[in-house]
C-alpha cells in the first residue's frame, strides 16, 4: 500500500463497490487537531493480473470529521467499473478553517499492513495491547508498523495515530513478549483453579 504520512486524515476501510451499490463507502481518521470539512480521494481500480483497470476521483463536501475520531464518506463509482481489488488514495483535505493539505507525490512511502487475521493470536494481543490492536509491531524497509497498524516514518518516535512510544510498542507488544504474558496468565488461571478444587475437597471432607 501507498501513502504520504501526511496527510492529516488516513482511511480506515473501505468496501468495494458491486453491481447493486455502485459505490464505495469509506471510513477516515482526522490524525489532526481541526475538523475536516472536505476530503478528495482517488479510487484506483485494479484487474485479476493486478493492471489498472479504471481511476476516478471524488471529492465529499459537508464532511464533520472531529479531531482524534473517524467520520464516513460515498464515492459514487461509475456502474461498469467491476473491479479485482483496488486502492484509496487521499489527494487534497480540507479543514473547517479554509486551510488546505495537499498529497506530496514525491512522499508516498509504500508498506504492508501488520493485521492479524481473526485468530487466537490477535485476540491475545488486544487482551494485552487492548482494544484497537491489529498486529504485531514490524520494521520495514520505509516506516515502522504501530500495534494499532499505523505506519509511522522511521524517525518517528510516537505513533501518530495510538501516540504510544515506539520503543515501548516493540518492547510490550511483540510477539514473544505477548506469548510470554499469555503463558503467565495460564499458569495463574491454573494455580487458581487447583486452589478452588482443593478448597472444594477441604469443605466436602469437613461435610461428611
Amino acid at each position: 500500500m501507498r501513502m504520504d504520512l501526511s496527510c492529516p486524515a488516513e482511511v480506515w476501510q473501505y468496501a468495494m463497490p458491486r453491481e447493486d451499490y455502485p459505490a464505495c463507502d469509506m471510513t477516515l481518521y482526522n490524525l489532526s487537531d481541526k475538523t475536516i470539512a472536505s476530503v478528495e480521494v482517488t479510487l484506483l481500480f485494479y484487474d485479476q493480473e493486478g493492471e489498472e483497470q479504471a481511476r476516478q476521483i471524488y471529492r465529499a463536501h459537508s464532511l464533520k470529521g472531529l479531531s482524534g475520531q473517524t467520520f464516513r464518506m460515498t464515492a459514487p463509482v461509475e456502474s461498469k467499473v467491476k473491479p479485482h481489488r483496488m486502492e484509496v488514495l487521499i489527494e487534497k483535505v480540507w479543514h473547517e478553517d479554509n486551510s488546505v493539505w495537499r498529497r506530496d507525490r514525491d512522499a508516498m512511502v509504500e508498506y504492508t499492513p501488520n493485521a492479524l487475521p481473526n485468530s487466537r493470536s490477535l485476540e491475545m494481543l488486544r487482551y494485552v495491547a487492548g482494544s484497537a490492536a491489529v498486529g504485531y509491531p514490524q520494521e520495514q524497509d520505509n516506516v515502522w508498523m504501530c500495534v494499532c497498524g499505523r505506519p509511522n516514518h522511521k524517525q518517528t518516535r510516537t505513533c501518530r495515530r495510538c501516540r504510544r512510544d515506539k520503543e515501548e510498542i516493540f518492547t510490550r507488544y511483540n510477539r514473544e513478549a505477548i506469548d510470554k504474558l499469555v503463558t503467565q496468565r495460564h499458569k495463574q488461571l491454573d494455580l487458581q483453579a487447583k486452589a478452588a478444587r482443593e478448597d472444594a475437597s477441604r469443605l466436602q471432607l469437613q461435610r461428611e
